[in-house]
């Protein structure tokens, strides 16, 4: 067909009962017939592949050029992938801590020790401090002073004396439990003697330490709390002959006894 803005072809499409289904005007501006059959072929592919829907703005308005149109490919269907559910372990369980990690408290490594002595040679209020050397091992300094004074006569006159009992001990736990605990050790004794000599010429005051070597037994209870009761058993051999005499003229006095025997209690704190 030829009118004045151009030549055309009319494209008209019918169904099987004689019903126009689209029709289409095609400028033709000069292009060769095999670019005129490509558009045809291009809006009757895409009307096929929607016939109810209009077509696109582009074929409308498509027009043959000396170039070769652009091909059209349709794009590809999207893959469809299959993403497999990731193994997914449950978290572990956490392992409960251990009674000995978590709720007992750290071994103590100092204990202070408020005790009173009784014994045959002394009755002697000491205050004691204890240190952990390694696992069971203590090792301990205590110092007491004797609240009676002995006497002895001396010539016309008396003689009296006070002892101050030193002792460096080494001690190991025995058995261990959460209501008692037993120790046994080895100490080594220093009893500091004051002796004052009344009623004569001339009163005098001497000094002097008598060495000894002991051992003990002790118990103690409540290990675990923060104030300790404890007993202590104790013998313990004084060498005389290493101590110089207390004497009054010729006349020997105050010697001390060669065994101790006594019993220890009081209590204990630890920190």
């Amino acid at each position: 067909m030829h009118r004045k803005q151009g030549d055309f072809v009319s494209l008209s499409l019918f169904d099987p009962e004689g019903a126009v289904r689209l029709e289409r005007e095609l400028p033709v501006q000069g292009g060769a017939c095999a670019t005129l059959s490509r558009v045809i072929a291009l809006v009757l592919e895409r009307y096929f592949l929607r016939p109810d829907e209009p077509a696109p703005a582009e074929e409308q308005s498509t027009k043959p050029t000396d170039s070769a149109p652009p091909s059209v490919t349709p794009a590809p269907a999207p893959e469809t992938r299959v993403v497999p559910e990731p193994d997914v372990k449950p978290p572990p369980a956490p392992t409960p801590a251990t009674p000995s990690a978590a709720f007992l408290p750290e071994p103590a490594r100092y204990r202070l020790n408020a005790a009173f002595s009784a014994t045959n040679a002394w009755l002697a209020p000491s205050l004691g401090l204890e240190r952990r050397l390694s696992g069971p091992a203590w090792l301990g300094f205590s110092a007491g002073f004797d609240v009676t004074e002995r006497h002895a006569s001396a010539f016309q006159g008396s003689a009296s004396v006070r002892r101050m009992p030193l002792s460096l001990s080494a001690t190991r736990e025995l058995t261990q439990g959460s209501g008692m605990t037993t120790l046994a050790g080895l100490e080594l004794l220093g009893v500091l003697e004051r002796a004052h000599v009344e009623g004569l010429a001339q009163p005098s005051t001497a000094f002097r330490i008598v060495p000894g070597l002991g051992v003990h037994f002790a118990t103690r209870f409540f290990p675990r709390s923060a104030v300790q009761p404890f007993a202590d058993f104790r013998v313990a051999w004084l060498f005389r002959a290493a101590a110089p005499a207390f004497q009054v003229g010729t006349q020997e006095v105050l010697i001390p006894p060669s065994l101790v025997l006594g019993l220890t209690v009081g209590i204990g704190i630890p920190f």
